[in-house]
């Protein structure tokens, strides 16, 4: 397997689950949330068990999956809908999680 990809597949989903974790908990206001602590669980068993097969069966989309959200050979309305729909997806979590 592509170590430098599996490390990069790694970093990111840390990076992201923090990000989300943050997102969630500042938002209840308590760490004490079983729900979300169980929703991050699931997030990296999940992307941990299919970036790993992605690794092992086809590691193209793998790296074309940990690219960059924006890439220059886009088109200029498609940059725009991949960043407003990224930006929706985590507002909606956020909007759809209630308080403990």
């Amino acid at each position: 397997m592509n170590k430098p990809l599996i490390a990069r597949l790694f970093a990111q989903t840390f990076i992201w689950l923090v990000f989300q974790g943050a997102l969630l908990f500042v938002a209840a206001g308590t760490f004490a949330w079983t729900a979300a602590w169980l929703w991050l669980l699931e997030w990296a068993a999940c992307c941990a068990w299919i970036g790993m097969w992605l690794a092992r069966t086809d590691p193209g989309l793998l790296a074309e999956r940990l690219a960059p959200l924006t890439q220059r050979e886009q088109a200029r309305w498609d940059r725009v809908s991949a960043i407003h729909l990224r930006i929706g997806s985590r507002n909606l979590v956020i909007l759809l999680c209630p308080n403990p």
